[in-house]
């Protein structure tokens, strides 16, 4: 009974508690330096990669330009090993230089190209340049084959 009414008083005298006061909520802006920051360095970035896209695209035009020619060659005209021999040196010579392409031929050509790029093995027509270069030789299907090579050299060579 003397619990029950110290209880009953504690109650009558603490005063009503009154609701919880919460702050207002907080605003979300971009209005700190940090997402400023973000911004320009992701416009920078955009800025440098369609940069350097398009410096590529105008470096490589010598390579399109290239392949053009070849994809317009009939496989039925007679110098048309001269004129894919014609166009790989045109372009080994835009990559490389006049002084270090313009006096090969033979297996010192062959060699040059097989050493700019992994991807093509033009050691394995050799003689088949000698013969159709040299003694207006010519094979179809080697013409093929030769016509790939080149191509492919065209779009990987180093």
């Amino acid at each position: 009974m003397i619990l029950t009414n110290s209880i009953s008083k504690l109650m009558q005298e603490t005063p009503e508690l009154k609701p919880i006061m919460e702050p207002d909520p907080i605003e979300f802006s971009f209005e700190t330096v940090g997402w400023t920051v973000l911004l320009w360095v992701l416009i920078i970035s955009i800025l440098v990669i369609v940069i350097r896209s398009m410096l590529l695209y105008r470096k490589n035009k010598y390579k399109r330009t290239a392949l053009k020619v070849l994809d317009k060659l009939s496989l039925n005209a007679q110098d048309i090993n001269l004129q894919i021999a014609t166009q790989l040196k045109i372009v080994a010579i835009q990559s490389y230089g006049r002084g270090t392409v313009a006096h090969l031929s033979g297996e010192d050509w062959t060699s040059f190209l097989q050493s700019k790029t992994k991807h093509t093995q033009f050691e394995e027509l050799d003689s088949f340049l000698m013969e159709c270069l040299y003694k207006n030789n010519t094979d179809s299907a080697q013409t093929k084959q030769f016509l790939t090579f080149s191509k492919k050299w065209i779009k990987t060579h180093a």
